[in-house]
């Protein structure tokens, strides 16, 4: 059964689409079969996988409401299978919290993915900056969370709402084992001490979030955007890239995570 992990961080511009794609064409590059799921209004996720969202209506948006089925809203590319996001996602929360969803508010998502989690290894989520219902239908369906955060103050102190919002779910809901896989530094630059500094507070959050920091803090690069751009990933273009040798080696990490997680 494949593994669900939802890719979170209520701040945006932490590199939460970039990390949901590279971390699925890494798996894929690994032999792994990947599942992604685009649940910000954004569509950044969707675009870069060369899907035109505004013609396209078999998306995340029609499966939660139930007007498609989830073989119907599957996008197979050469990397990856894609649910497509919806601009129209952005009414969830008025929208779902209403009959005849609102008894099942928070597990429209996780009652889709059930049906499909035996055809993957891993199912990835992209979620919205924001800590709506969307995200908390991600949260439900998801047996872990991965944080991409940067350096800095701002994102520090938003870790501490992630963990509150995990904290509800699994208080509330059916959903009791969610937990934080770890927390991932994106566009880290070691030549300025406040980044060295900041890094320390993020370890130190990390303990008290029960969680960890992988090693491997990602480092900022414009090839990232361009391969983007061109509607591919670094992975593919150019794996000697200090990102995509940053990325890889983070994956490398998170396989190793779950292989012991496999033993116990």
């Amino acid at each position: 059964m494949g593994k669900v992990i939802t890719i979170c961080n209520n701040k945006g511009g932490t590199s939460k689409s970039t990390t949901a794609h590279t971390l699925a064409v890494g798996l894929h590059l690994k032999g792994f079969k990947v599942l992604l799921i685009d649940s910000d209004p954004q569509c950044n996720l969707s675009q870069v996988s060369n899907i035109n969202t505004m013609e396209n209506f078999n998306t995340i948006y029609e499966l939660m409401r139930e007007d498609k089925t989830i073989g119907e809203v599957i996008v197979k590319t050469d990397n990856y299978d894609i649910i497509p996001g919806s601009l129209s996602i952005a009414r969830a929360d008025s929208e779902f919290t209403q009959p005849p969803f609102v008894a099942n508010c928070y597990y429209l998502l996780k009652e889709q993915l059930d049906k499909v989690k035996d055809a993957y290894d891993f199912i990835i989520i992209d979620t919205p900056p924001t800590l709506t219902l969307i995200t908390q239908n991600c949260l439900v369906a998801s047996d872990s969370v991965i944080i991409p955060t940067q350096a800095d103050m701002f994102c520090l102190n938003g870790l501490a709402n992630i963990k509150k919002q995990i904290d509800v779910i699994t208080q509330r809901t059916t959903n009791k084992t969610l937990y934080i896989e770890g927390i991932l530094i994106t566009k880290f630059s070691d030549r300025t001490n406040l980044n060295k500094l900041l890094k320390e507070k993020l370890f130190e959050m990390a303990n008290m979030l029960k969680t960890k920091v992988y090693k491997f803090a990602v480092r900022e690069s414009v090839e990232v955007r361009e391969a983007q751009t061109l509607k591919t990933n670094i992975l593919l273009i150019n794996p000697n890239n200090n990102s995509a040798v940053d990325y890889m080696n983070f994956i490398e990490e998170f396989l190793n995570d779950n292989k012991k997680k496999e033993v116990k």
